[in-house]
């Protein structure tokens, strides 16, 4: 396929697959007010800079020159996927070069469908191959993977998504084993299996919210808090997780792995969290004093 978009012509896109090339009809337009395309659910779309309907097995992306663009409204190729098309007008920069065109956003139907097309004869798909790592923590004798579900959007809310009502940010200091003017750092005040720390911003925000200048913050603070962990002795490593799906308020935890106990290393250690029993609670106070220490000799940032 030639790349370059010509002066007063259209780059034509297409969702490729892995069946071949597509077959459609090919009407040809006069203008770019007659380029209108069906959607999935047979509503007319209309292209501004750039337009782009829901494409199925997006597996690649392709531009052919044409200065009349056709209109696809719903191509099929040899193995009978569907693709969506969507036409972009040449757009000159200064020097005479086509603008670059953005990727097309995350498509959760086209993921649906792809893994579903997937499924075994037992109507799931097949265990992924972590099953088979030693750290894998369930044993595989009957196990099968989940129906993959339909997308569900727009996405329940978070918790703690009003900051007028956030659990976190009414928490008192003292609930905290340090706080600073920006930044508190909390441990659960009943046991864990193995010790935990949970960073947060003392504003309520979220983590792409955070300027430069917190951000150097959040990761000095994360160092100090690895080091007061391995500072406990027979850590073999300090685990930093983010997820974020959970909670709006802004929080990272750091979990020492005891060392020695290989079953826990990598993703599957919050698994195990949820299955192992807690430590004594004397010792569980221990820690918790030993690491408020640590981090009182530190000092405060700045």
């Amino acid at each position: 396929m030639r790349t370059a978009v010509q002066p007063g012509g259209r780059g034509l896109w297409f969702s490729g697959c892995s069946h071949g090339d597509l077959t459609g009809v090919n009407p040809q337009v006069k203008s770019a007010s007659d380029l209108h395309f069906c959607s999935a659910l047979g509503e007319n779309r209309t292209p501004n800079l750039l337009i782009r309907s829901q494409m199925l097995y997006p597996l690649s992306y392709e531009r052919s020159v044409v200065k009349t663009p056709p209109i696809l409204p719903v191509a099929r190729c040899p193995g009978g996927c569907v693709a969506r098309l969507a036409v972009v007008a040449s757009i000159q920069m200064s020097d005479g070069g086509p603008l670059p065109v953005p990727p097309p956003p995350l498509d959760p139907w086209a993921m649906t469908l792809r893994s579903r097309d997937a499924y075994g004869a037992d109507g799931r798909l097949a265990l992924p191959r972590v099953a088979h790592w030693p750290i894998f923590p369930f044993e595989t004798d009957g196990l099968r993977t989940r129906c993959v579900e339909d997308p569900v959007l727009p996405e329940a809310s978070r918790h703690d998504e009003d900051p007028d009502h956030c659990a976190t940010c009414a928490l008192p200091d003292g609930s905290f084993i340090w706080t600073d003017e920006r930044w508190r750092i909390s441990m659960s005040s009943q046991p864990w299996p193995v010790p935990t720390l949970s960073l947060h911003t003392r504003a309520h925000m979220d983590f792409e919210e955070l300027d430069d200048e917190m951000a150097a913050e959040m990761g000095l603070h994360q160092i100090r808090a690895t080091r007061a962990l391995n500072s406990l002795g027979g850590v073999g490593r300090v685990h930093l997780n983010r997820w974020g799906d959970g909670g709006a308020h802004f929080h990272l935890s750091l979990t020492a792995r005891p060392r020695g106990m290989v079953q826990l290393r990598g993703m599957f250690l919050w698994t195990w969290m949820h299955t192992l029993v807690p430590m004594p609670p004397c010792e569980w106070e221990a820690v918790r004093g030993h690491l408020a220490s640590e981090f009182g000799q530190a000092g405060q940032v700045g």
